[in-house]
């Protein structure tokens, strides 16, 4: 039951970012408990939820792995890893957003109706398992607190995912006539696991779901907005392509600066310099006591320091790129 779910769940989810997937390698891959993928490229439209004027030109997915363990599944996590998202966007004229948005849409309303098919075969089936169960099989799968959910939430309650190395940057040249600019944001490493009451990893066998205790670690994250001398396009010229997504030096020849540390002042001009931060969630469960005034739920934030800063350029540069994304919005 747990494999179909997370097969559809895949398919859909990544189908509509990466190209090149192979439903059915992933389906038995996901029946396996081992799921990886490695060098996906991006499709021009993975932003296109965003309703902004954008394209991507560059994107892809160094590996990403999904590990269910099926045997010991509600006492052991499942893990997922990420490593290595790197997406290069741009500007587009009104027009191109507009004729992007249309097919957007068109495709938005062919998911649909398919999806819409698909939950009609998914209710009819439903329908005809659930009149062959006993009376006391039914009621075991509706209530809450079946295996099934228990086991459900306890796999969503302890889920460790990790993402590294991501770095998103967007060129302008459209935004500011005579002012190109570029601007980005990169992570060194995120991660969420479950954690006891002294911060230290471990896993919630019941009620993980109800009581949380999460921490996320935020590692070498940073802003940028490059332009004047610093501005160095990436798109070099008009018939630009990217390196071969099997090209692993390649993308991170171009993506690479500033992952691993602060880049240098003549090639990066940061508005928030790397920075690290841990965040610390508890929730109390139903059932736990507290006290008059006592929070149920927390939260810590720690971090060394923060730096932080805006030039005249940068400030004009955002101002004028939101204002293109909040006009493509309105109509």
């Amino acid at each position: 039951m747990f494999e179909q779910y997370l097969a559809d769940a895949l398919n859909k989810a990544l189908g509509a970012y990466c190209d090149g997937i192979d439903g059915e390698k992933l389906r038995v891959s996901a029946w396996n408990g081992d799921v990886e993928l490695r060098n996906v490229r991006l499709k021009k439209t993975a932003l296109s939820t965003l309703r902004a004027p954008v394209t991507v030109d560059a994107g892809c997915v160094g590996s990403l792995r999904l590990k269910v363990p099926w045997m010991n599944l509600g006492r052991e996590p499942v893990v997922v890893e990420i490593d290595r998202v790197f997406v290069l966007a741009s500007r587009v004229t009104m027009e191109e957003a507009a004729a992007t948005a249309d097919e957007t849409r068109d495709e938005e309303e062919d998911a649909a109706e398919k999806k819409k098919r698909i939950d009609e075969g998914e209710r009819d089936w439903l329908r005809t398992a659930m009149g062959k169960m006993t009376k006391t099989m039914r009621e075991e799968a509706e209530r809450s607190d079946s295996w099934f959910w228990k086991t459900l939430n306890t796999v969503l309650g302890n889920l460790q995912i990790t993402v590294q190395n991501v770095h998103v940057r967007y060129e302008d040249e459209i935004t500011t006539p005579g002012h190109t600019f570029s601007c980005g944001m990169t992570i060194g490493k995120l991660s969420a696991i479950t954690v006891d009451d002294f911060g230290e990893p471990t896993f919630v066998a019941g009620g993980s779901l109800e009581r949380i205790h999460k921490r996320v670690a935020l590692e070498n994250f940073s802003m940028y907005l490059d332009s004047g001398a610093v501005y160095r396009p990436w798109k070099t010229h008009a018939g630009w392509t990217p390196p071969k997504v099997e090209d692993a030096e390649a993308w991170w020849a171009l993506f690479g600066v500033g992952l691993v540390g602060e880049a240098p002042s003549d090639v990066r001009n940061y508005m928030l310099y790397p920075v690290t931060v841990e965040l610390f969630y508890h929730r109390k469960g139903r059932k736990e006591q507290t006290e008059a005034g006592e929070p149920r739920q927390m939260c810590d934030l720690m971090f060394q320091d923060a730096r932080m800063a805006l030039s005249r350029n940068q400030y004009r540069s955002t101002v004028r790129l939101l204002e293109a994304v909040s006009y493509t919005h309105l109509t």
